[in-house]
């Protein structure tokens, strides 16, 4: 991947140099196909950009899924966990019923307060 990055970098830097040159001591094909390579470039750039987002985004939702009653733990829920980390919603630590992580790691610490306020950042709410 970073050779593609790197080749695109050079054909920018290419394409800018002889721009200053001035257009005209280009061949006008040479021109255009330059332009297209650039154009390109810059789709392929993007194109990664987004696809690495999306991946991230799936990665993160599958994080926020209860894994007791498997509904997703968007804000308002409170999100909790147990000494290890492994987290489950308000509604599942509520229930009547041992408050112990379903790992088997022990009881319920507490409110995960960090990633309630991470998820309301990615989602754009105001507390």
């Amino acid at each position: 991947m970073t050779k593609r990055l790197d080749e695109e970098e050079m054909i920018k830097e290419d394409i800018l140099i002889k721009q200053t040159r001035g257009r005209d001591e280009l061949d006008e094909k040479d021109w255009i196909e330059q332009q297209e390579r650039s154009f390109r470039a810059d789709r392929n750039r993007e194109w990664r950009e987004e696809n690495e987002w999306k991946e991230t985004e799936t990665q993160l939702m599958a994080e926020l899924v209860c894994p007791i009653c498997e509904e997703e733990m968007f804000p308002p829920k409170q999100i909790y966990q147990c000494g290890m980390g492994h987290v489950l919603c308000h509604h599942c630590v509520g229930r009547d019923g041992p408050k112990v992580c379903i790992q088997g790691c022990g009881p319920i610490t507490g409110r995960n307060i960090a990633l309630e306020k991470m998820c309301m950042a990615i989602f754009g709410i105001e507390k």
